[in-house]
């Protein structure tokens, strides 16, 4: 007995149902594997929070801070490239960062140097590398000081190092985050929206916050924001966005 082949009428309307269920769920499968990666990098964020606590209790409860006389000696008076907003530039940055950096501070109690990189992360090697970031998650950038904001020491914030009884809301105050909305990176349009933080409002990154908790929250709800050239409201990572002030600082960072 013959068996009766498909017309070709039938073949494209197999691969046009075909067609048509993958492009349904492709995108679908995309979204699963990248809130899957989000998971792990809020996890990830929070084992560095954990980390932070234990720190502290071996501390009595003092922030790590600038190693000052190294930090100068490979131009890092900022102390961006110890918190993580900068990669090293020369081998010189590296053995300081191996040393001195607050990834070094925390590494004894994480272990597990694959933490410090989320899966979105495509920037960053937890690899000590040149031109490459060590860390998806920077320390907020100006607790490192043992000084006063502005680095003077002025006033009754002179050679004040940060504990946990400086903050009235801990449970409102993040500590590392992750730099750029890895997992949500929506731009508001032009050539130098990336470079700019020019993200679109709702785009989400995760952060740790001071009791240990970790979350994904929207830019404008956590990083202080300003006004660039094109008019577009853009954010910069290295700041809160409450700041601080001279008076009161730290202040808490979200409603």
């Amino acid at each position: 007995m013959q068996r009766r082949a498909f017309t070709l009428i039938e073949l494209l309307v197999v691969i046009a149902i075909i067609a048509i269920l993958a492009a349904i769920l492709f995108p679908v499968f995309a979204q699963a594997k990248q809130a899957a990666k989000t998971i792990t990098c809020v996890s990830g964020v929070k084992q560095i929070g954990t980390s932070f606590q234990m720190y502290l209790a071996d501390t009595e409860d003092s922030f790590p801070i600038l190693h000052r006389p190294e930090a100068e000696a490979v131009n890092d008076a900022t102390g961006e490239l110890a918190s993580g907003f900068w990669a090293p530039n020369g081998d010189a940055q590296i053995d300081y960062l191996k040393k001195h950096s607050i990834r070094a501070t925390l590494d004894p109690y994480i272990k597990n140097a694959d933490i410090w990189k989320c899966a979105s992360d495509s920037s960053t090697d937890v690899k000590y590398k040149v031109s490459t970031f060590t860390t998806s998650y920077p320390y907020r950038f100006y607790m490192i000081f043992p000084l006063s904001p502005a680095g003077d020491g002025a006033g009754d914030q002179k050679g004040r190092i940060y504990n946990l009884s400086s903050f009235e809301k801990p449970a409102n105050t993040w500590m590392f985050n992750e730099a750029i909305p890895f997992h949500d990176l929506r731009m508001q349009g032009g050539e130098s929206a990336y470079a700019g933080g020019c993200y679109q409002p709702t785009a989400k990154n995760n952060l740790v916050f001071l009791d240990s908790h970790a979350k994904t929250m929207p830019v404008d709800k956590t990083l202080a924001s300003y006004t660039d050239g094109q008019n577009r409201k853009c954010y910069d990572k290295n700041w809160p966005r409450n700041g601080w002030n001279a008076g009161t600082w730290p202040k808490e960072d979200t409603d």
